[in-house]
C-alpha cells in the first residue's frame, strides 16, 4: 500500500518537474497549474495532470470540472459523466457541470438520464438547452419493407411498423408500437399484428430500467382444394430489462416470456458492449440469450454487433443473430416472430443519415434464415426504409 502510493507520488513529481514545478508544489500553484491547462485547451496534458492528482489523494470541484470539460472538449462524453456528476457532488450551486453533464447524456442517447439531470437545474439552463419548452411527442418513426422468400413455395412479406414516442413525468419515455407483417397467394392467407407498449425510467447511479408489453394478434387462412381452413389467435408477450452505460462499458439484462394459449415461452438475455473511443461514434459487443419453451429445454442463441458513425450525419451498422433454435423476443418483445417457420439466424446491415434536425433516413438490408418443417431450408431477403421525425 505505501509503496503504491510512493510510486504515485514519484510520477506525479515527474510530471510537474515536467512541467516547470517541483514536488512540493502548493495546493494554490497546483489550482493554477490545471486553470492554465485549461485556459489553454491543453486538454491532454490537463487530464494526464488530473488523473495524477486524483491518484494521489487531491480532489476538488474546479479539478472534477476541467477535466469533465477536457473529455468534452476531445469528443469523449462517456468520459466526461463520472468527472461532471463528481464536480455536481462537491457543488451542486454551480449549474456548469450538470449543463455539459446534460449535454453528454444526450449525445450518448441516454435521454432519460438527459431529461433527469436537467429537471435538477434552473429555469434559465432549461430554458437554454430547450428543455423548458416540453416537447411531449420527441420522436416519431415509421419503418416499412418487403421480405422476399427464396421458397418458390412461400410469398413475399409486407412490413410496416410505426413507432411513437411520449414523455411522462419530464423524464419517463413510454413506447407505442404498432407493427403488421402480411403474405398472400391463391392457397393461403397470413396476417400478423403486434401491438407493443413500453415504459423506460431513468434510475440513479445511470440505470435505466424498462418494461414491455406485446399484444399479437394473426390470422392463417389455407385454402385447399376441398376444404378451407381458418386459424386465429392470440398471444402476449411481457418482458423487463435494465442497463447501464458507464465510461467505455454498457452492461444489461432482460427477461422475456410469450404466452400463447396453454403453450409458454421463456427467456433471459445478457448484453455487453464497449466504446473504445468514449463515445458512441464507434461500438461493438453481443447479446446472449438462453430460451426455454417448456422449463426442460434450453437453447443458447447469441447477436454480435457493430456500429460506427462515420461522420455527423452518417452512420453504419451491422448484426448478426444466431437463434440457437428458437423464435426469441428481441428488442425487449418489441418483435416477436411468431410464425410456423423457426428463424435460425437474421443478419441486418444499414444505413442511417441525418437529412435536417428533425428527419432521419434509413436503409437497411436483412438476410433472414428460416428451418422449415416441412420445406427445405429457405431465407427471406429483405429491405427496410426507416423514417425517423423529431418535431
Amino acid at each position: 500500500m505505501h509503496q503504491s502510493i510512493r510510486r504515485i507520488r514519484i510520477v506525479l513529481a515527474f510530471l510537474l518537474m515536467n512541467l516547470g514545478l517541483s514536488a512540493q508544489t502548493s495546493f494554490k500553484e497546483l489550482d493554477a497549474l490545471t486553470y492554465n491547462l485549461y485556459l489553454n485547451s491543453e486538454w491532454e496534458r490537463l487530464l494526464e495532470v488530473g488523473d495524477s492528482l486524483i491518484e494521489s489523494g487531491t480532489d476538488y470541484y474546479y479539478l472534477r470540472l476541467r477535466m469533465g470539460l477536457a473529455h468534452y472538449f476531445l469528443n469523449q462524453p462517456l468520459l466526461a459523466i463520472p468527472h461532471l456528476k463528481r464536480a455536481n457532488d462537491f457543488n451542486a450551486a454551480e449549474e456548469l457541470a450538470l449543463e455539459h453533464l446534460y449535454y453528454c447524456y444526450f449525445q450518448t442517447q441516454q435521454y432519460g438520464q438527459a431529461l433527469r439531470v436537467i429537471q435538477k437545474t434552473t429555469p434559465y439552463l432549461q430554458d437554454k438547452v430547450g428543455v423548458s419548452k416540453g416537447k411531449i411527442v420527441p420522436a416519431v418513426a415509421v419503418r416499412g419493407g418487403i421480405k422476399g422468400s427464396t421458397s418458390e413455395y412461400i410469398p413475399p412479406a409486407f412490413e410496416l411498423d410505426a413507432d411513437f414516442n411520449f414523455t411522462l413525468f419530464k423524464k419517463v419515455n413510454w413506447k407505442l408500437s404498432f407493427n403488421q407483417i402480411s403474405q398472400s397467394t391463391d392457397l393461403w392467407n397470413i396476417k400478423q399484428q403486434q401491438y407493443y407498449s413500453s415504459l423506460s425510467v431513468p434510475l440513479a447511479n445511470d440505470w435505466n430500467m424498462t418494461f414491455g408489453l406485446s399484444f399479437i394478434d394473426f390470422d392463417y387462412e389455407f385454402k385447399p382444394t376441398f376444404n378451407t381452413q381458418f386459424t386465429e389467435g392470440q398471444a402476449l408477450a411481457y418482458s423487463v430489462s435494465a442497463d447501464k452505460l458507464y465510461m467505455k462499458h454498457q452492461v444489461g439484462f432482460a427477461f422475456s416470456a410469450l404466452m400463447e394459449d396453454s403453450a409458454q415461452h421463456h427467456q433471459a438475455m445478457v448484453n455487453y458492449a464497449y466504446f473504445p473511443l468514449g463515445s458512441t461514434k464507434f461500438y461493438l459487443g453481443s447479446e446472449v440469450y438462453l430460451s426455454t419453451p417448456d422449463l426442460a429445454t434450453f437453447a443458447i442463441g447469441f447477436k454480435p454487433y457493430v456500429g460506427y458513425r462515420a461522420t455527423r450525419k452518417f452512420k453504419w451498422s451491422a448484426s448478426y443473430l444466431h437463434a440457437g433454435g428458437h423464435n426469441l423476443l428481441q428488442q425487449n418483445a418489441e418483435i416477436v416472430n411468431n410464425n410456423y417457420h423457426i428463424t435460425s439466424s437474421i443478419f441486418e446491415t444499414g444505413i442511417n443519415y441525418q437529412i435536417s434536425p428533425k428527419l432521419n433516413l434509413g436503409l437497411f438490408y436483412q438476410r433472414e434464415g428460416k428451418d422449415g418443417e416441412t420445406l427445405s431450408d429457405y431465407h427471406y431477403n429483405s429491405l427496410f426504409i426507416n423514417l425517423k421525425f423529431t418535431p
